[in-house]
């Protein structure tokens, strides 16, 4: 597997991060459940005394595309133009 974007920047104190929020492949299913699963923790909301879940993680999923920008272009507008056909 390939270096991953995410690794973070060296030569700090403190690593820092590249992205703000942490990128998954969404094809691999180890990344696709780490993204599912999160960071749900409970957290207490003031003045009320009721506990609620918030996920803090900021992330976002990548997927790739298998058909290329041409040939998924040419699908979706074989798609699209029946539809346009059928309103006339």
């Amino acid at each position: 597997m390939r270096a991953s974007k995410n690794t973070p920047y060296e030569g700090y104190a403190t690593p820092r991060r590249r992205l703000a929020p942490l990128a998954f492949r969404i094809d691999d299913p180890a990344q696709r459940d780490a993204f599912s699963r999160g960071e749900v923790r409970g957290i207490e909301v003031p003045g009320s005394g009721r506990r609620i879940l918030y996920d803090p993680m900021r992330r976002t999923a990548v997927g790739i595309s298998r058909l290329g920008t041409s040939e998924a272009v040419a699908v979706g507008a074989y798609a699209f133009a029946p539809r346009q056909l059928d309103r006339r």
